[in-house]
């Protein structure tokens, strides 16, 4: 019965990894550029008041990694793990998350490429929107300083 259960672990992973190639499109170019644009606008959002205060800094290239591997595996299970649950009933929640585990382990050695291209271009498109925001700040700042200040 152990091999039985190898089998039948291996041919789930099997009909998983198949799943996730078939489906595997959603990381063409403009998923990509979406899961950096929320990058982005999660991070400006977050330390908006930093930019505010003109003590915003663009995060380490490893840290913008790790919100692009959130966001990439947030994206998947959206739209992946319904799949999932509708071919394979029978698994647990626990189940499903060591099959999870398994698929981000791999999928990040899969993915590298792209991974580190969508956190280039976050980086980028971080750089080109806290600029303008900095800007819009400026500007707001200059035409309202000394308001009600009399």
């Amino acid at each position: 019965m152990p091999g039985d259960k190898k089998k039948s672990e291996r041919r789930i992973d099997d009909v998983l990894v198949d799943s996730i190639v078939a489906y595997s499109g959603h990381f063409e170019e403009h998923s990509l550029k979406r899961i950096a644009n929320r990058c982005v606008r999660t991070v400006i959002g977050d330390r908006f008041g930093d930019l505010c205060d003109e003590t915003f800094a663009i995060p380490s290239p490893e840290q913008m990694r790790e919100w692009v591997v959130d966001e990439m595996k947030q994206y998947f299970e959206d739209r992946i793990m319904p799949i999932i649950e509708r071919r394979h009933p029978e698994l647990t929640d626990e189940e499903l998350d060591i099959h999870l585990d398994r698929f981000y382990q791999a999928f990040e050695m899969e993915y590298a490429e792209q991974i580190d291209a969508t956190t280039h271009d976050a980086v980028k498109e971080l750089r080109v929107r806290v600029k303008a925001v900095q800007k819009e700040l400026t500007a707001v700042k200059r035409k309202y300083a000394g308001v009600g200040g009399s």
